[in-house]
């Protein structure tokens, strides 16, 4: 069993991610992610159209490949949706 010396912490937006998921980019209505964001991990870089957790809507440009960014959000637009998302392999922390 692995033992964690930092369990008894409290958890903060500048502590490490404790959680991942995959994302997809999403064309349909609303918010899509089940959980928002602390940070957002790029595989493959590119564009990609966010909604931020307090609702703005902004296209992040030249992400490099394996880029991390500290940025909060609630779902990632694919072209259907309005958004220009051409970056993949996107994962969620948080």
């Amino acid at each position: 069993m692995t033992k964690d010396n930092f369990k008894v912490f409290r958890t903060t937006l500048s502590t490490p991610a404790e959680n991942a998921f995959d994302i997809s980019p999403d064309s349909a209505g609303g918010d899509n992610l089940e959980f928002a964001t602390r940070r957002v991990y790029f595989g493959t870089g590119g564009t990609a159209t966010v909604r931020t957790v307090k609702g703005d809507e902004v296209t992040l440009k030249n992400i490099s490949n394996g880029q991390l960014l500290d940025i909060r959000i609630v779902k990632v637009l694919d072209s259907g949706d309005g958004g220009t998302t051409t970056a993949a392999d996107i994962i969620g922390l948080y």
